[in-house]
């Protein structure tokens, strides 16, 4: 299963990649997030390795996630993979003509064993809660900063004393 998301943040793109990257932000975004441990290299980094746990429909589910790329401020790969399937997730930035970023997201869901009998069942689930978890990453960041219109040269150039 493939999806494409979309989500414009209005937030320039080095303070949606400085949230987006740091490990502590994930639980105020991933809803279902219960823990998040570094299991070996740099958090973040090509090669480390996460367990995420997750608690879902009553049931706690271990995810083990590898980054797979990263380039500064722009791209984000990474692999998650529990007992019923692999997920590859690919993010990227996009600096927007109005100071803010585009966040687009490709996920690729592989199911296995008899799980896969059940993809027609799980799409839905499954787009709803990355669509969600990105919507969330949004109003978080939205709601912490907010873009300012840009202040008119001559007030940067001489400010007053208005007294």
């Amino acid at each position: 299963m493939h999806f494409e998301f979309d989500v414009d943040i209005d937030a320039p793109p080095d303070t949606v990649w400085r949230i987006f990257s740091d490990p502590e932000n994930l639980p105020r975004w991933q809803a279902s997030l219960e823990s998040y441990e570094a299991v070996s290299g740099e958090p973040g980094w090509p090669g480390a390795v996460s367990l995420l746990v997750y608690h879902e429909d009553g049931r706690r589910v271990e995810v083990r996630g590898t980054v797979l790329e990263r380039s500064e401020g722009r791209h984000f790969a990474g692999r998650y993979e529990n007992a019923w399937s692999v997920n590859d997730m690919v993010c990227r930035f996009e600096a927007l003509p109005d100071g803010g970023t585009r966040w687009h997201a490709e996920a690729e869901y592989r199911l296995k064993g008899w799980v896969k009998i059940l993809a027609p069942m799980l799409r839905d689930g499954l787009y709803r809660r990355l669509r969600n978890d990105m919507l969330r990453f949004k109003e978080m960041i939205e709601g912490e900063f907010t873009l300012q219109p840009p202040v008119p040269p001559e007030i940067r150039e001489s400010p007053r004393d208005l007294r």
